[in-house]
């Protein structure tokens, strides 16, 4: 088989999409300019190795998406992180894969099925961990988008597709095992993804803020040769002025920092909130929208699923289990931008217990601070040993994530996400677009929830019965695992499920006329 790369100077630049039609021996792709294209493979990203041999599918880590070909035939490698999936439509006689979801269905001519209310819910089911997340959207078409996170995936001859796992780490057992494996995997993404033999360069940044995560990924950014970075002013609680800014954390670590508002998003002209909306994970980054500027070329380095890894008392976590879907929401901003994400917590993670077997140790207890209940002793140490004050970073838990939608939390009103303008053209998008597909629809959905509702409620009656159970992870395995009703209804169904469709609609503008003139 050979690769046929063309390049679509219309598309977001890290964007991609392949076809694979049974019989042929060319694969077929279409990318964006700043995709990185060989004879024998394309990729977005980087990774821990070297950049020449283009081992991003053997890589422990690997921020991006690509595919190559190699003795078996053709391989498409998704991040080690779970932040960015790859899209998959196979049909009678061709197979459609993407980094993208819009531009997989655009391809596929078809769309999300829209008699269905739950496709944000069932991507966001990502932070239930690989094993029960839903593997399948549901299109208009019939045909099925699969979603594959954390993996390779090899595609066969008869457009068959086999799941094959990421390489892992070895098991951390000590505090400096740990670090020492996240400083040599951060410094050699670093020099990857700034390799002289690259079409685009990415430079290092990182994100701080005042909590634990991003201070931690500062100090190893830092370490690798990162002198920038960037911050938010405000933290999204009740009481907006206060203040999240990783300013003075930035001083101390001797980084250059811009300052951003979460909320500049709203001044934007258009509708800005669409194309992190349209992934279908929350839209809680279109906080990052306000930092497009500095954001181009760079090497993002962020903190997500820093509460499960570092965290003392969190339970499960093996399979990527996670407390929100953060991070998700970044992919249609990312590719048209032109940033990669570096999700340092993940690095590693897949030895979650070890990890907090090491957080829990006694040697880590000068780091722990666990009478404030807000305590993570691997980077409180990693950044009070990089010269950073205690009392300057971990004080309060704060977030200036703005989600739109939460997975299974009560969703914020609506008028206080959106732009004026969005809202305006949001209400009257959905005054065509009912809520319930009639009575029966109403009825099926208030009983599941009540249902669902109902054994929540027991399942906590018994977590406070037999408090240790929690340290057994049983509060997921009743929520997730044994409930008798699908995750999808633990909420009250409201306006905020059809914003996705809403996304689409606007975001399908972005793709739509360079796919009619390919279709010609």
């Amino acid at each position: 088989m050979k690769l046929a790369a063309l390049l679509i100077a219309e598309l977001p630049a890290l964007a991609w999409a392949l076809r694979v039609v049974r019989g042929r021996q060319t694969v077929s792709v279409l990318h964006g300019p700043r995709v990185e294209i060989g004879e024998d493979h394309f990729v977005e990203g980087a990774w821990s190795g070297a950049f020449h041999d283009h081992s991003f599918a053997q890589a422990t880590t690997f921020c991006g998406t690509g595919g190559l070909f190699d003795r078996q035939g053709l391989l498409l490698s998704s991040s080690t992180n779970t932040l960015q999936p790859i899209y998959v439509i196979r049909m009678a006689e061709e197979l459609i894969a993407s980094n993208s979801l819009a531009l997989t269905l655009q391809l596929a001519n078809s769309e999300l099925k829209r008699q269905y209310r739950y496709h944000d819910v069932d991507l966001m089911s990502i932070m239930l961990g690989l094993h029960r997340y839903r593997r399948r959207l549901l299109t208009e078409s019939g045909v099925r988008v699969a979603l594959y996170y954390h993996c390779n995936v090899r595609v066969l001859p008869d457009l068959g597709v086999q799941q094959l796992a990421k390489a892992r780490l070895d098991k951390p057992l000590t505090y400096a095992q740990y670090v020492g494996m996240l400083f040599h995997q951060t410094a050699a993404v670093v020099a990857n993804a700034s390799d002289v033999e690259r079409r685009t360069r990415f430079r290092p940044m990182t994100t701080i803020s005042s909590g634990y995560d991003s201070p931690a990924c500062a100090v190893l950014a830092r370490a690798a040769g990162c002198s920038e970075a960037m911050t938010f002013a405000r933290a999204a609680d009740a009481i907006d002025s206060h203040d999240d800014s990783g300013s003075k954390i930035a001083e101390s670590l001797g980084l250059s920092i811009v300052e951003f508002d979460p909320c500049a998003y709203k001044t934007k002209p258009g509708f800005p909130e669409v194309e992190f909306l349209a992934p279908g994970y929350g839209g809680d980054d279109v906080i990052y929208l306000g930092a497009e500027a500095v954001l181009s070329d760079r090497l993002l380095f962020v903190g997500y699923h820093g509460d499960r890894v570092w965290g003392r008392s969190a339970v499960l976590g093996a399979n990527f289990e996670r407390g929100d879907p953060s991070g998700g929401s970044l992919q249609e901003f990312r590719l048209r931008v032109g940033f990669l994400a570096l999700a340092v917590p993940f690095i590693g993670c897949e030895h979650i217990k070890d990890i907090r077997n090491i957080s829990n140790s006694a040697d880590m207890h000068p780091w722990s601070v666990s009478l404030t209940g807000y305590d993570r002793p691997i980077p409180r140490r990693l950044v009070e040993e990089a010269g950073v004050p205690r009392k300057s970073f971990g004080q309060l838990k704060k977030a200036a994530a703005r989600p739109a939608r939460a997975a299974d939390i009560e969703d914020p009103p609506i008028q206080k996400f959106l732009s004026a303008e969005s809202l305006v053209q949001f209400r009257q998008w959905s005054k065509n677009t009912p809520l319930y597909l009639g009575v029966w629809d109403w009825l099926s959905h208030l009983v599941l929830h009540q249902t669902y509702m109902a054994f929540a409620r027991l399942a906590s009656g018994l977590l406070k019965l037999f408090p240790a159970s929690k340290g057994f992870g049983l509060h997921w395995l009743f929520w997730q695992r044994l409930g008798p009703v699908p995750w999808r209804y633990a909420k009250p169904r409201s306006v905020h499920s059809l914003l996705i469709f809403w996304a689409h609609e606007h975001i399908r503008a972005r793709y739509a006329p360079f796919i009619l003139r390919h279709r010609r």
